[in-house]
């Protein structure tokens, strides 16, 4: 929730800066204000169009940051929501990779437990694999794919119509997991 206010404040400050270059640019002309700072080669103007840039580059800034972190929790409600439905005791799920069950899904659900966020190395996510798990009433789908470069690493997607780092239409990363289980299941 905090990461959200912060998220739109980041974003409001990078329109107001936006906006600010924009009037500062175009009200009174080029050269109209002028601040005088020191150098070691002597005296140094910053005009009207060099503050336009400086604002305009504070106000990029803002948004990629804005959108990063937007990201970066997009990733971590998605993680929260599997690690939700994931809660209950092991042995009374019941999960299919691919549209066929498999036989004990304990080693899947205590892997999948260990959902973290992983940062960037290089890598991508290979031959996805769907995965529906259900406790009860509740269900719930993931992608999960092995990595490219990580033999032990899989990343985990929620569906939907998200594009994944490499263009792939996985859905909504919800980070890694490092596990030799998925292996042994068949993934």
């Amino acid at each position: 929730m905090a990461l959200d206010v912060v998220v739109i404040l980041l974003t409001a400050a990078g329109a107001l800066l936006a906006f600010v270059a924009f009037r500062r640019g175009t009200v009174g002309g080029p050269n109209t204000w002028r601040v005088v700072s020191g150098s070691r080669t002597g005296l140094k103007q910053i005009t009207m169009e060099d503050w336009s840039v400086i604002l305009v580059a504070a106000a990029l800034a803002v948004v990629a940051a804005a959108t990063l972190l937007s990201q970066i929790r997009q990733e971590a409600d998605a993680r929260d929501a599997i690690l939700r439905h994931l809660a209950g005791d092991a042995a009374s799920y019941r999960a299919w990779i691919d549209g066929q069950e498999i036989t004990d899904p304990s080693a899947l659900v205590a892997a999948l437990r260990r959902l973290e966020h992983v940062s960037a190395h290089h890598s991508s996510p290979q031959r996805p694999r769907q995965i529906r798990i259900a406790r009860g009433r509740e269900r719930l789908t993931v992608i999960v794919a092995r990595d490219s470069k990580v033999p032990d690493e899989y990343w985990v997607f929620l569906p939907g119509d998200s594009y994944g780092p490499y263009g792939e239409l996985l859905g909504q990363s919800a980070g890694r997991v490092r596990t030799t289980a998925f292996q042994e299941i068949g993934l």
